[in-house]
């Protein structure tokens, strides 16, 4: 248990033994008429120093021992009451000092056991604990607020409280305490709140701080329990952006049960029409129209298989998707391109893919359907464009990689470069296709991470279809 007087010291127990032995000799040497005892006092007194806390009752035990020794050595004869004297006032000084002594050393031994108790429970409390003086120093700094604010208890006592505070709360904070002082109008003082702190390094961290003003022995000093926030925080940000999430999911959901609903509808009405001409033209005899019928009802109920293949597709994205790996975008182009030869060549488009493609992080099957789609867009819509031309190509962004399919095509006006990405959206009834394509392009990038978005100037001036992707990290790359 450290003592508040500061290190205990061994070097008064051989100070009170040579007193001790001096007074004892100056005892024995002067006449007894002087108070040559009296010194033994000091030899008492020193145990204040020393370590062993019964010191004191033992000097002065050795001390009237050795002053009744010389008493007994040196009869008084005729100045007996001048001796008694002095000998009863030395002894009565010596115990009186040993008692005091003893009785202080108890006192500031509570002392240090209230402090090292007390500095154990703000140790141990969750909480940062600081005081402050009127003045704005620092008078206590517990471990919490050293952990909080990433500064040691050294660097923090004395120092302005204002080194905790962000600018341009630091630089107010004199004039906010002066006119509390002043005019006892709180501004954080009795109210809890959130703030904003500062670690030593500068970094940020959010707080809960409350403070209350208290006053010791006449003096006013301010105190503040602060807790970090960083972790609620960053929970409330994760639970609103669920919430959001969730949202746009349900909006999107309502969507897809409304366009599903309707699109699907459209080849049932189909098929019910045609059924009544179909059995017309069977009674009449009329093969060629019932060739014809069957037909229509054909193409109709192809086109629901392929409107339910696709929306079996969408749902699947997200949940069927293989754990990401480094991918030779490179590669990923050539496999979609080969599988669009045909078209490509039908369609007469010159496609130019740059060189150096980066490494990119993701699924290699869903990404090659990414720009299987995109690039067959491409293809599809040139419109009359003498000269066809597709561009694939990357550039770098802030720790992801933006890939682009531009085509020198019939182009989309702004007023749709959100809508094409919804379900069964399709600006053009004349091309084939259930409008699932772009929305499902869009789910495998998201999943992915990534965004998807569109470039264009209007119609006749061609589009750009940009994605990103994250770049190849260590766990992807292996």
């Amino acid at each position: 248990m450290a003592d508040p007087r500061g290190p205990q010291r061994s070097w008064a127990l051989v100070a009170s033994g040579l007193v001790v032995a001096l007074t004892f000799a100056l005892d024995v040497t002067l006449p007894l008429g002087y108070a040559g005892a009296f010194p033994y006092v000091i030899a008492v007194a020193l145990g204040l120093w020393v370590p062993w806390r019964p010191f004191p009752f033992v000097a002065a035990a050795v001390a009237s021992a050795l002053s009744l020794v010389v008493l007994a050595l040196k009869p008084p004869g005729s100045l007996w009451w001048i001796v008694i004297g002095n000998r009863t006032i030395t002894l009565v000084a010596m115990w009186a000092i040993a008692i005091a002594v003893a009785r202080y050393l108890t006192f500031i031994q509570v002392v240090s056991d209230d402090r090292a108790r007390m500095g154990a429970i703000l140790d141990t409390c969750a909480d940062g604990l600081i005081t402050i003086a009127a003045d704005g120093r620092i008078e206590l700094f517990n471990r919490a607020a050293e952990r909080i604010f990433g500064r040691p208890a050294a660097d923090a006592l004395g120092q302005d409280v204002a080194i905790l505070m962000p600018s341009p709360h630091r630089e107010a904070h004199a004039d906010y305490v002066r006119r509390y002082l002043a005019t006892g109008e709180p501004h954080v003082i009795g109210l809890g709140r959130e703030v904003e702190g500062v670690r030593a390094d500068g970094a940020p961290v959010p707080i809960d701080l409350a403070v209350a003003e208290v006053s010791l022995a006449g003096r006013r000093v301010f105190t503040a329990s602060v807790r970090d926030i960083t972790d609620r925080r960053r929970a409330a940000a994760e639970r609103d952006a669920l919430i959001t999430r969730l949202e746009q999911k349900n909006a999107e959901l309502e969507r897809f049960t409304y366009t599903a609903s309707h699109d699907l509808k459209s080849p049932l009405v189909t098929i019910r029409g045609f059924l009544g001409t179909l059995e017309r033209s069977a009674r009449d005899g009329n093969f060629e129209r019932l060739t014809a019928d069957i037909n229509r009802i054909a193409g109709a109920a192809d086109r629901m298989r392929q409107l339910l293949d696709d929306l079996l597709e969408l749902s699947r994205i997200g949940r069927v998707v293989s754990p990401p790996r480094a991918l030779p975008l490179g590669e990923v182009v050539r496999d979609a391109l080969e599988s669009l030869d045909g078209a490509i060549r039908a369609g007469g488009v010159q496609v130019v893919v740059a060189p150096d493609l980066p490494v990119v992080s993701g699924d290699a099957t869903r990404i090659t359907e990414v720009l299987q789609n995109l690039i067959e867009n491409a293809v599809k819509f040139m419109g009359e464009q003498p000269a066809p031309r597709i561009e694939i190509g990357a550039r770098d962004g802030a720790g992801e990689v933006v890939i682009f399919v531009r085509d020198n095509g019939s182009g989309i006006d702004p007023r749709y470069h959100e809508k094409i990405f919804g379900l069964f959206e399709r600006l053009r009834r004349d091309r084939e296709g259930t409008g699932v394509g772009l929305a499902l392009v869009r789910r495998i990038v998201e999943v992915h991470g990534g965004r998807l978005w569109v470039e264009s100037a209007g119609e006749g001036h061609g589009s750009c279809f940009c994605f990103t992707l994250p770049t190849v990290t260590e766990e992807s790359a292996s």
